[in-house]
């Protein structure tokens, strides 16, 4: 996944641009105090071109970050935008990718499900704490980072997990043999 290190720096960017606009219209919303934006010579309509821009490029870099192709028009149009300019969406799949790593960008910070079993991967990056429903299985993994309060099931069998982190699984307060195999 060569983007990965790209899309995390002009996220970056993005957000360092968009974060004084976003917080002006915000302020604007909540007070409707036309004065504000005059001295800071930015018209209303400017910081929504910006923002619409902004979604763009974001859809753009998410279009080339997105390793399963075939799924990216479902994938994209399950996502949007929110006013903090944070990617929502309930479902990743990169589920048979071939990928050796997962890079999750921050931006998915409400996400609740992630596919990703069937690839080589060795490791996972850490997980948010809306996670809900993780599937890993078949790839190559001896531990899994700290799992979200939250998580309800999870599938991660065919991988080759330590002793140590199949006790710290069963010891998770939603552990549910039903919903948890390994």
């Amino acid at each position: 996944m060569r983007y990965c290190p790209i899309f995390k720096q002009k996220i970056k960017e993005l957000k360092e641009k968009a974060e004084p606009l976003d917080d002006l219209l915000l302020k604007y919303k909540e007070t409707g105090d036309e004065e504000m934006v005059k001295e800071l010579e930015i018209s209303l309509k400017e910081i929504e071109e910006f923002k619409e821009e902004f979604v763009k490029r974001v859809y753009e870099l998410l279009e080339k970050w997105y390793p399963k192709k075939e799924k990216l028009n479902e994938f994209l149009k399950n996502i949007k935008i929110n006013e903090k300019g944070r990617v929502e969406t309930e479902r990743l799949d990169v589920s048979y990718c071939n990928l050796s790593s997962l890079y999750l960008p921050s931006l998915f910070e409400k996400i609740k499900e992630i596919n990703c079993h069937y690839n080589r991967l060795t490791s996972l990056p850490k997980l948010p704490n809306s996670l809900k429903v993780l599937y890993c299985h078949n790839n190559e993994l001896t531990s899994l980072p700290e799992l979200p309060d939250g998580l309800k099931e999870l599938i991660c069998e065919g991988n080759l997990l330590t002793k140590e982190t199949i006790e710290r699984i069963k010891s998770h307060p939603n552990y549910d043999p039903y919903f948890w195999t390994f």
